[in-house]
């Protein structure tokens, strides 16, 4: 990495992953990107190895750990959906054909 200017890199750390900053404020109104804080953390990995932020390391280490905690919030939020042997091979047994013999160990995802 080629030296960044310092403003750059507290940018990043202090308004990522807003969309839009405008007079030194997050523009709530658009809010936050998955997107936005993909790219910040690809740039803050980066950083991280970085002679330049040798001595931020810990504060880029828990920049990167709040954004991806971030992204994880952006998935399904809906609670998990299990289907028991017995709900299987009913579904099995409505088909016309005749059903075949399988071992079903539940996951949760």
């Amino acid at each position: 990495m080629s030296n960044v200017p310092s403003a750059y890199y507290q940018f990043i750390i202090d308004y990522a992953p807003y969309l839009y900053v405008i007079d030194g404020n997050p523009d709530l109104s658009w809010g936050k990107a998955a997107l936005a804080t993909a790219f910040s953390i690809n740039f803050l990995y980066e950083a991280y190895y970085d002679s330049q932020f040798a001595s931020k390391q810990t504060e880029i280490y828990n920049k990167i750990v709040s954004l991806a905690d971030f992204i994880l919030t952006q998935q399904n939020t809906n609670p998990p959906t299990y289907h028991s042997v017995e709900t299987a091979n009913a579904q099995r047994n409505t088909r016309k054909s005749k059903p075949k013999k399988y071992e079903f160990k539940l996951k949760r995802w």
